[in-house]
C-alpha cells in the first residue's frame, strides 16, 4: 500500500478589490489579507480594482490520479487546483460579507484603450489588445507561513451601520466577520453549497452592474432564490384542483424571506414584491432597464430611480445573506445539542 502523506501549505496570490486595501485582516490559520507591496501597479481611480495579496493555508497531498481520458494528473496539480478552489470560495464570501466586491482578473481578451498605473497616467488614445489580467512581476509568492503584517488592522464597523452603508473608500468589515466566516465554514455541505451559489450570483450581479444592468438585477435576484430553494427542499408542492398543475408560490416564497432574513414589515413586503416583478419582467417580458436597448441621455435622470432600486437590491442581498447564514449555524448547533 502507497502512504500518500497529507501536509500543510501555504500560498500566497494577487486578488482585486474595489476599493483599496490598507490594513490586514487573519481568519484564524486560514487565510490572511494584506494590502500590495507599495511598488505594485495601482489604477489611478479610487473606485476601481485595486490589488492586495491573499494567503491562504491549505491541506496537499503527494498522490495524483488518473484522469477519465487516461492523462495522469500529478500531485502538484491537484494542489494547486485545491489552492484556487478555496481562494475561489474565500473571495465569494468576503464579497457577500463586506460592502465591495473581492475577486480575480477574469483572463477576458479584448480592445482598451491603456490609462496607465498612478504614477505614471497616460493620455494617448492608441487602442491596444489585451488581456484582463494582473500579476507583479517583482513580487514573490513563495511563503512558508502567514506572513507578519506590517501594517494596522482592518477597520471593522458595527454591523447595521455597516451595512447600511456605502462604506468610506477603503476595505472595511463588519465587526462580525469572523462569526459570519465561522458560520460559513460550519453550516452543512448541502447548505454550503448554497451559499456559494448565492455568493457567485451575486458576484456575477456585481460584475454585469456596468455592461447588462437588467441581467445584473435578475443576477442578484437569483441569489437570494438559491437560498430560498433551500429552504423548500423536500417540500410537497402543491397542485392546483382543477388543472393539475404544480404551484410553487414563488411570490409568496420570495416575500416570506425577505421578511424572514431581511425585514417583517409591511413596506418591506411590498418592496420584497416590487423586487420580484422588476425581476420577472426583464427575464419574462424582456423589458429591459433604461441604456441597454437606447443610450441614457446626457445629464438625465431618466432611470435613477431603476439605477436606486438596483443599488439598494445589493445592499438587501447582503443583508439577507449575512442574516441567513447566521440563522443556519443556530439551528445547526441547536439541533447538534439536542442530539443524545
Amino acid at each position: 500500500m502507497i502512504d500518500y502523506k497529507l501536509t500543510i501549505s501555504y500560498q500566497s496570490y494577487f486578488a482585486l478589490s474595489q476599493v483599496p486595501v490598507v490594513g490586514y485582516y487573519r481568519y484564524r490559520d486560514l487565510f490572511q489579507i494584506l494590502p500590495a507591496p507599495p511598488e505594485s501597479p495601482r489604477p489611478p481611480a479610487s473606485l476601481d480594482a485595486h490589488p492586495f495579496i491573499i494567503e491562504l493555508s491549505y491541506t496537499t497531498s503527494s498522490a495524483g490520479y488518473q484522469s477519465p481520458y487516461g492523462f495522469p494528473v500529478s500531485a502538484d496539480m491537484v494542489n494547486m487546483e485545491t489552492a484556487r478552489e478555496i481562494q475561489k470560495h474565500l473571495l465569494l464570501l468576503l464579497t457577500a460579507f463586506s460592502n465591495f466586491r473581492t475577486f480575480v482578473p477574469s483572463n477576458h481578451q479584448a480592445w482598451f484603450v491603456s490609462f496607465g498605473t498612478r504614477g505614471n497616467e497616460q493620455t494617448h488614445m492608441s487602442p491596444q489588445w489585451g488581456q484582463e489580467m494582473y500579476f507583479d512581476p517583482d513580487f514573490n509568492h513563495a511563503i512558508e507561513s502567514f506572513t507578519t503584517p506590517t501594517v494596522p488592522p482592518v477597520n471593522k464597523v458595527e454591523p447595521m451601520k455597516y451595512f447600511n452603508s456605502f462604506g468610506n473608500g477603503i476595505l472595511e468589515f463588519p465587526e462580525i466577520i469572523t462569526k459570519l466566516l465561522d458560520a460559513a465554514h460550519e453550516i452543512s455541505d448541502e447548505a454550503k453549497l448554497a451559499l456559494l451559489s448565492a455568493c457567485s450570483l451575486l458576484d456575477q450581479g456585481l460584475a454585469l452592474w456596468q455592461a447588462h444592468p437588467s441581467l445584473s438585477f435578475a443576477s442578484c435576484v437569483s441569489s437570494l432564490e438559491s437560498l430560498i430553494a433551500f429552504d423548500h427542499k423536500g417540500e410537497h408542492v402543491e397542485k392546483c384542483d382543477k388543472c393539475g398543475q404544480e404551484r410553487f408560490r414563488v411570490m409568496k416564497k420570495f416575500q416570506e424571506f425577505f421578511a424572514m432574513y431581511g425585514h417583517p414589515s409591511p413596506e418591506f413586503k411590498k418592496y420584497a414584491q416590487k423586487i420580484y416583478r422588476y425581476r420577472s419582467k426583464i427575464l419574462h417580458l424582456g423589458e429591459l432597464f433604461l441604456g441597454e436597448i437606447s443610450p441614457i441621455k446626457f445629464a438625465s435622470f431618466d432611470g435613477r430611480a431603476d439605477r436606486d432600486l438596483h443599488r439598494n437590491l445589493i445592499r438587501t442581498c447582503r443583508i439577507c445573506i449575512v442574516n441567513w447564514v447566521i440563522a443556519k449555524q443556530h439551528a445547526q448547533l441547536t439541533s447538534a445539542v439536542k442530539m443524545p
